[in-house]
């Protein structure tokens, strides 16, 4: 599945540049982070769309709008002509009733991140008419069982969900990715973490070359154990 790469919320020119390094990299979109202040994340966004022209845009808002503030900055996107793909968390987790009133109010996809924890709270939102998409994550959920549960759910009411993770090693990216290619429900993935950590063992799991994430294949999960270590000798 072809992944996205975060660019954090920085200065416009910082984001910018991580734009272009992220394109250079192969990446075809960007999740970009925006949150509290509507004309500087105009600015951060205007500043990465001039970078990476061609890419397409996942915004991230991190609750940091209220829903007056949500539909005033979508809006304006929309009719920038923005290339938007998608909104996730624009209002405050608890705020099921803002993020309906958001979801009803544009024509972006809007998606749900920290409300989603457990099929139970999909049924909720679901039944609020509350977002467009779902974005499941094995941290949430406490597993693979949880989170195939959350995907049901999105399955039967016919909403497409987004596999991502928090800051996450190898080991938990691999398991996601596994299940982010094996169900119907899930059609994308946030799955970069691997990207950001100095090294990341163990070796195996995954691969990512030119933006999509493949399965390396092997027994279990594909990760390679790690050579045991020495014990320190005796005197």
């Amino acid at each position: 599945m072809r992944n996205d790469m975060t660019v954090s919320l920085e200065e416009p020119a910082t984001m910018a540049e991580r734009a272009r390094e992220a394109v250079a990299a192969g990446h075809e979109i960007l999740k970009i982070k925006l949150g509290h202040d509507i004309a500087e994340d105009r600015e951060r966004l205007a500043a990465v769309v001039e970078a990476a022209p061609s890419a397409r845009a996942r915004l991230d808002a991190n609750q940091g709008w209220s829903p007056d503030q949500a539909v005033e900055i979508i809006t304006g996107f929309e009719k920038d002509g923005l290339p938007v793909e998608l909104v996730e968390r624009p209002v405050a987790a608890g705020d099921v009733e803002g993020l309906a009133r958001v979801t009803a109010a544009v024509s972006v996809p809007i998606m749900a991140d920290e409300a989603v924890w457990s099929a139970a709270d999909a049924h909720r939102l679901i039944e609020a008419r509350a977002c467009d998409l779902l974005n499941i994550k094995l941290a949430k959920t406490g597993g693979s069982r949880g989170a195939i549960e959350v995907a049901e759910a999105a399955r039967r009411a016919g909403i497409d969900c987004m596999l991502g993770a928090m800051m996450e090693p190898r080991i938990s990216i691999t398991a996601a990715a596994h299940l982010a290619l094996a169900h119907p429900a899930i059609t994308m993935i946030d799955l970069d973490p691997p990207a950001w950590f100095a090294s990341a063992p163990p070796r195996g799991g995954i691969v990512q070359e030119h933006g999509v994430l493949r399965l390396a294949g092997g027994p279990g999960l594909g990760l390679e154990l790690a050579p045991p270590r020495r014990g320190r000798r005796g005197r």
